[in-house]
């Protein structure tokens, strides 16, 4: 409307004008009577709408949310650090753990009238050698099926807990010794009853993984060794002994049962140089997200 009345009035003074010519007071005059009053928000300068002033409290909270999601860049880099000083230490205790393995199969052998069933310390003779001389029995623990590697080429086969009992008449055999070879068909089976002589090393129960399956005594399936439940099923204590054959003096005519191989006993899953490889991973992933991290809090001038 404002609009419209302008230009009503400027087209009348300029015919006015070009009639004769008409003074500005004449046209200001006749617009004062002719034109009503422009309403206050139709002013020829209009005011800015202002917005209603921020509270003392919204800029702060705007600044805390704004510091806190730029922390938030530097978490995943911390993660990653953390993960790899992680592994730093795993591989110490890892090579530690290797030593100590190694340093006790380098005793001597143990002579095997010491290790009654009745032992309280057989967690402290794990990975020691042993002497031991008995009977195996006609009773055999398949566990597997098992797999092992031997010059690239893979046999598949069973590992073979038999116990070996005292022979008789001879007070230095020794009583309730579960004895291990590796892997083994089952179409093989343990020499006959004769006496025998037995190097081993002295093991404790596997530990399985969330993807191995259960044992299940009941149906003779063996997934994993444990030995409690393996001495409970051959009629033995408990606390019965267990023995991995390490004895390299193997019938070529008679290859198997295959004793295990002594260098396998000191290794491990995941080696130290496996811990390594994972600490200069996970610290790579720390320095490129907090480069990035970084990055991203740079001024767009500056990038």
């Amino acid at each position: 409307m404002a609009s419209t009345a302008a230009s009503i009035s400027k087209a009348l003074a300029n015919n006015l004008n070009r009639r004769g010519g008409v003074s500005a007071a004449a046209v200001a005059s006749f617009q004062a009577k002719c034109l009503p009053p422009l309403p206050p928000y139709f002013s020829s300068s209009a005011a800015a709408i202002s917005e209603p002033p921020l509270t003392s409290s919204q800029p702060q909270d705007k600044q805390k949310g704004s510091r806190w999601s730029k922390l938030l860049l530097f978490v995943p880099g911390g993660i990653t650090f953390g993960l790899g000083t992680w592994q730093i230490f795993r591989r110490q205790d890892k090579i530690e753990m290797l030593e100590y393995r190694q340093k006790r199969m380098d005793l001597e052998p143990i002579s095997g009238n010491i290790l009654a069933p009745s032992s309280d310390n057989l967690d402290a003779l794990e990975f020691r050698r042993v002497l031991c001389k008995g009977l195996f029995d006609e009773k055999s623990i398949y566990v597997g099926p098992r797999s092992r590697s031997i010059s690239g080429v893979t046999e598949n086969g069973y590992y073979i807990i038999t116990p070996l009992t005292p022979i008789p008449s001879n007070p230095e055999s020794y009583l309730y010794v579960l004895f291990d070879v590796i892997p083994c068909n089952l179409q093989e089976q343990i020499a006959p009853v004769t006496p025998v002589e037995v190097v081993g090393v002295i093991r404790g129960s596997e530990k399985p993984s969330i993807f191995v399956p259960a044992n299940d005594p009941s149906s003779g399936q063996w997934f994993y060794v444990d030995v409690p439940a393996i001495a409970r099923a051959c009629g033995l204590p408990e606390n019965t002994i267990y023995i991995e054959d390490i004895n390299e003096n193997v019938n070529p005519s008679r290859p198997y049962p295959i004793p295990k191989d002594v260098n396998m006993l000191i290794r491990s899953s995941v080696m130290p140089q496996d811990h390594l490889n994972y600490t200069l991973t996970w610290y790579s992933l720390s320095a490129a997200v907090t480069f990035m991290a970084f990055k991203r809090l740079m001024p767009k001038k500056n990038r």
